[in-house]
């Protein structure tokens, strides 16, 4: 259901555009003018593919960030089973990268099937991973307990220099979650209690990896209203070519949001 109402939302952006497609060259202007995307940086990256209204493929887009970011620099992205993580859960299906549908859009799917791409081994928050220590980077995600912590990927990118958060077409950010996770000392309005064991197959065979998991009780301000209202000053944000594209520096976020942390400033709905 969440990937209809997805898609049909992606349908009423494209007709209120008409037929004015983004070209290559206006994604480029986007990344390297727009979002001051350089050589060197490293992008955890979220999108949206339908509400870009390309005339470009995702592969195109994939190799036109591998060409902004170049030899040195990284590219993520989150690649999620599709539903609630507790549902992929307690359905025991096995968390096949290479057959799954993931919920994270058409870009992060075309990309985990790209040449010298490593995906982490977690049943509900895997990476994809390229650039030169993208092994280092994804491996260890199956020893987590919490999947954004201090041993995930996610933590892992942070801490690389120029590291940076975008979104193009969306807002999502996956690293506020991280942050969550490595400074918030009471994360019972987020997770789960107890561990539940999600399977994940890999060429070495098909692991069981006990993991906690948000369990969506409480209701929290989404991840874009939370930046909007206390650190907006840490985003880079265009809608040119009529949808929106953000980027975020990792120092920057989590340097701001830990001081709201510590000042008991989280997401909940108060």
């Amino acid at each position: 259901m969440f990937q209809l109402l997805r898609k049909y939302r992606y349908r009423l952006k494209r007709g209120k555009r008409g037929n004015v497609k983004t070209t290559l060259a206006d994604m480029r202007n986007i990344l390297v003018n727009e979002l001051c995307i350089k050589k060197g940086d490293s992008l955890i990256v979220h999108c949206g593919f339908g509400s870009l209204n390309a005339n470009f493929s995702p592969a195109d887009l994939i190799e036109l960030l591998r060409q902004t970011v170049g030899e040195n620099g990284h590219i993520v992205m989150p690649f999620y089973p599709p539903g609630l993580s507790k549902y992929w859960l307690d359905s025991g299906r096995i968390f096949d990268p290479n057959t799954v549908t993931c919920s994270t859009g058409v870009l992060a799917q075309v990309f985990s099937q790209s040449k010298d791409v490593e995906i982490s081994i977690h049943p509900i928050k895997a990476v994809a991973v390229w650039g030169k220590n993208a092994k280092q980077i994804s491996e260890g995600h199956e020893h987590c307990e919490y999947p954004y912590d201090a041993g995930s990927p996610y933590y892992k990118f942070s801490q690389l220099q120029n590291s940076k958060s975008i979104g193009l077409g969306v807002r999502n950010c996956s690293l506020l979650h991280m942050v969550e996770d490595i400074f918030e000392p009471n994360k019972d309005y987020l997770y789960s209690c107890d561990k539940l064991t999600g399977k994940v197959k890999t060429f070495r065979g098909t692991h069981d990896i006990d993991t906690y998991y948000h369990h969506g009780d409480i209701p929290l301000v989404q991840s874009k209203d939370f930046i909007d209202k206390y650190c907006p000053e840490v985003m880079l944000i265009t809608h040119a070519h009529d949808f929106v594209s953000y980027s975020i520096s990792s120092e920057n976020l989590v340097s701001k949001v830990r001081v709201l942390f510590s000042k008991g400033v989280n997401r909940q709905c108060h």
